[in-house]
């Protein structure tokens, strides 16, 4: 089973046209009918890069409450 597949192209056009391919191939290989919604996610880099950037700040917050919490309980 394929878990992730990289794909570089050259342009938006190309890309937009990459994933319209990879799209149906993963379709085909997985017997979805024409109706029936993707069971897999098709990302770009930027998506991936805009994800992560959201969990770390997401876990920065958290951890700078967590050690503050902490720091103050300690200090009592």
């Amino acid at each position: 089973m394929v878990d992730a597949l990289a794909m570089k192209a050259h342009s938006q056009l190309e890309m937009r046209e990459a994933m319209s391919q990879a799209e149906a191939v993963m379709r085909s290989r997985r017997h979805l009918r024409p109706r029936e919604p993707n069971d897999f996610a098709l990302e770009t880099a930027d998506e991936v890069l805009d994800f992560w950037a959201k969990i770390s700040r997401v876990l920065f917050v958290a951890l700078r409450a967590w050690w503050r919490s902490r720091w103050s309980w300690a200090a009592s």
